[in-house]
């Protein structure tokens, strides 16, 4: 969940909106899955 942030400190908010989506994706998919 840090990868990237290390590198390039200037795509923290990028990163952050990366997670976010990911994040949303993940549970929509467990939703899918259950």
């Amino acid at each position: 969940v840090g990868y990237g942030t290390d590198r390039r400190r200037g795509r923290q908010i990028y990163s952050r909106y990366q997670t976010l989506e990911l994040e949303k994706e993940f549970h929509f998919n467990r939703y899918l899955t259950r």
